[in-house]
């Protein structure tokens, strides 16, 4: 806060320096002074919108803290001596919440008057002082604006000033052509603008218009602001959280709500001379016992209220009443009297089933399937690039629900997933306090409550038609009905089902791999992926399918027909499954495929080549030699033979090497090469020294051949 009235105040200095410039500025110098007065207005002017922003978001803290302490200090007020004694004091809460209502109050400005010198017998210029007072609201700075209509200046918008209460101005004389004849002509119209902020970020605004005084011209040497004997404009009032209806015959509005406790409000009003620095409201029976309920209540300037602590009656209507208090202590008339509140606790009947009236709505089901249905079930593609089967032989129409069912469920293509079509009827509600505003449906799963629509307007229509959506993707499904009245309370909901559908898409395809074992017998199919399972949001997942073939896309080893099966289940939280023993075959693929709840399948994923191998490596051979570079460096060679495997090759070749007891060198891997040389120092060997030379291989599947290994005198 300091560094922001330091800012100010340097502004302030800076506009005043500039202004007293215009002592020494003679007329035909005057644009200069108007570009000085230009630029650091603009400045100023900028920093005094950033300002405002920021005073803007503070208000509405303020005004947020203030309901807040209000709301709890009225609930430990309710609660017994033990929990109201606890945490915060509530004297402290009381003055926390009266140091608020304080901030939130307006400054009035007082007074406002201007000082008229004139100086033009000397210096051709006017020296305009203005002062002001303010006499009610904690101060938290001034702007001003000053608009001066000949030689017009650019209004750069309110500069802020501080706190100071005083502003000095110089104006020059206008230098014109008339008639071809130089004249010199005082400056036009003025008129000063003066807003006072509170520490809450309300503020007042008063003007004060004259003509500055050049040559004997002008207004007189003193000018006061002018009394304000007009009012406020009555406060127009606003329940922007409430529904209401109106009565074109009396023309008053009754707004609803629900909560016996509490109103909440907003309210408008203006006042062009002196502006408006306290809002009062009142809550009253009628509109001759206007504080039946509530005396008036001071509500600062804030033209918002959330009046709580009421204890208000059912199906009983209420007045808020509001009035406006001018700068001069005008009160405005009382707005509210063509308004009023009526309190409706209590819920709308439940919306009626067309079974139990009897009345079936003209509710018939119908399916009637398109020209080609059924062509070409349990043959080719279907998005399936493999062929195969991809929709199940025993799709068949649904049967008709009984006559006088309350809804239908209609789809028309087999393969469109996206014209499921619902149709729903009700008989209306009834809400004799407030009225029925409007009706909802909603459509949620059987298996899962949390996958729904959500409640969906269907204004006071008695059905509805819904088509597409969320339907596409249930397998099962409740329909729920039910109104809500203008006080905002909803009834009990009327539900229809559980229906459904015919399940027209297959599954999604699944996302799949192979892991490899050692041996014949663990070889896992592993769902990879955060897609890696199939779904399917209509019938579920019923189970897997697993063929297998020599090329992609072939079952000639495992058909469809026999297929290995798997449930879902059965794939657990590893996202993998054990399969049975595959058949003994060097190289084959796999493809999967998995099959919803009414028996359509996926399209097939094939993975592969897969090898079975059972068998580890042949046991391969080594042959130590030294051998000599060009510059006399002896090395150690390694040849390797016998590395094969006929089922799925060698992935590695591992040596080691020992000098007596003493491995010098590691198993390491060498990869897949026909020999490794050495250098016979990094293993610290000499001319006669014995070692010996291990081996082994490794295959496509990690199985380790049998070891070998030789002797070897270095040479």
């Amino acid at each position: 806060m300091y560094g922001q009235y330091l800012w100010i105040g340097i502004n302030c200095e800076g506009l005043g320096s500039i202004s007293s410039q215009g002592t020494g500025i003679k007329i035909d110098n005057e644009q200069l002074l108007l570009e000085k007065r230009a630029d650091m207005g603009g400045l100023q002017a900028h920093f005094t919108e950033t300002v405002d922003s920021l005073y803007d978001a503070l208000s509405k803290i303020y005004e947020n803290q203030y309901d807040l302490i209000s709301e709890y200090i009225l609930w430990k007020e309710e609660r017994p001596d033990s929990v109201k004694n606890e945490g915060i004091p509530m004297n402290f809460l009381n003055f926390y919440k009266n140091s608020i209502s304080l901030a939130l109050r307006v400054p009035n400005i007082s007074r406002l008057f201007v000082i008229n010198d004139d100086f033009g017998l000397s210096g051709e210029y006017n020296k305009s002082r203005f002062v002001w007072n303010v006499s009610e609201g904690i101060l938290a700075d001034y702007s001003i604006d000053i608009n001066v209509s000949s030689p017009r200046e650019d209004r750069v918008g309110y500069q802020s000033i501080g706190r100071r209460n005083r502003f000095t101005r110089y104006f020059l004389a206008d230098p014109r052509l008339y008639q071809g004849e130089p004249g010199i002509n005082p400056p036009g119209l003025t008129t000063f603008h003066l807003r006072a902020r509170g520490l809450g970020g309300y503020s007042m605004e008063r003007r004060i218009s004259y003509t500055p005084r050049i040559f004997g011209e002008g207004d007189g040497g003193f000018i006061d602001l002018p009394d304000d004997d007009s009012p406020p404009f009555t406060p127009g009032i606003s329940f922007p959280n409430y529904m209401h209806t109106y009565n074109f015959v009396l023309r008053t509005h009754t707004y609803f709500t629900n909560d016996s406790t509490k109103i909440i409000a907003e309210w408008m009003s203006s006042d062009p001379q002196s502006d408006i620095v306290e809002y009062q409201y009142a809550i009253g029976e009628s509109l001759d016992n206007k504080t039946s309920i509530m005396e008036w209540t001071s509500n600062g300037g804030r033209d918002d209220a959330v009046i709580s602590g009421l204890n208000l009656d059912h199906n009983k209507s209420y007045h808020l009443f509001v009035k406006a208090r001018n700068g001069e202590g005008l009160w405005s008339n009382i707005g509210g009297v063509t308004q009023k509140v009526k309190i409706d606790m209590t819920i709308p009947s439940t919306p009626g089933d067309v079974n139990e009236d009897g009345n079936d709505g003209g509710n018939d089901f119908f399916w009637d399937p398109p020209d080609g249905f059924g062509d070409g079930l349990g043959g080719g593609g279907f998005g399936d690039p493999f062929g195969g089967g991809n929709i199940p032989v025993d799709v068949i129409p649904p049967t008709p629900f009984p006559s006088g069912f309350g809804m239908y469920f209609y789809l028309p293509p087999p393969l469109d997933n996206y014209s499921a079509e619902l149709e729903a009827h009700w008989t209306a509600s009834i809400d004799p306090e407030s009225g029925i505003h409007n009706y909802q449906y909603k459509v949620t799963s059987k298996k899962n409550s949390s996958v729904n629509s959500g409640w969906v307007d269907n204004d006071l229509d008695l059905n509805v038609s819904i088509r597409g959506g969320i339907l596409n993707y249930l397998d099962s499904f409740y329909v729920d009905i039910r109104s809500n009245n203008l006080a905002g309370s909803a009834s009990e909901e009327l539900r229809y089902g559980p229906m459904r559908p015919i399940d027209a898409s297959p599954p999604t395809q699944p996302n799949i791999a192979m892991a490899y074992a050692p041996n014949s017998d663990r070889v896992y199919l592993v769902f990879s992926g955060a897609r890696g399972l199939s779904e399917d949001y209509e019938s579920g997942i019923a189970f897997y399918e697993v063929s297998v073939g020599t090329t992609p896309g072939s079952g000639n080893l495992i058909s469809w027909r026999n297929a290995i099966t798997f449930k879902p289940e059965e794939v657990g939280g590893k996202m993998q499954v054990l399969l049975p023993v595959l058949p003994e075959i060097n190289e084959s693929y796999i493809q999967v495929r998995a099959v919803n709840g009414q028996g359509m399948r996926s399209s097939r994923t094939v993975t592969g080549p897969y090898y079975q191998d059972d068998t580890p490596p042949i046991r391969p051979g080594i042959l130590p030699s030294t051998i000599m570079n060009l510059r006399g460096k002896k090395f150690l060679k390694l040849t390797y033979f016998d590395v094969e495997d006929p089922e799925t090759g060698i992935s590695d070749i591992k040596y080691s090497i020992y000098k007596g007891r003493n491995m010098i060198r590691g198993w390491t891997s060498a990869g897949v090469v026909d020999f490794t040389i050495i250098r016979l120092s990094d293993l610290g060997l000499h001319i006669g020294d014995r070692i010996e030379v291990w081996v082994e291989t490794r295959n496509g599947l990690g199985m380790r051949s049998r070891q070998n290994h030789t002797s070897y005198i270095i040479r």
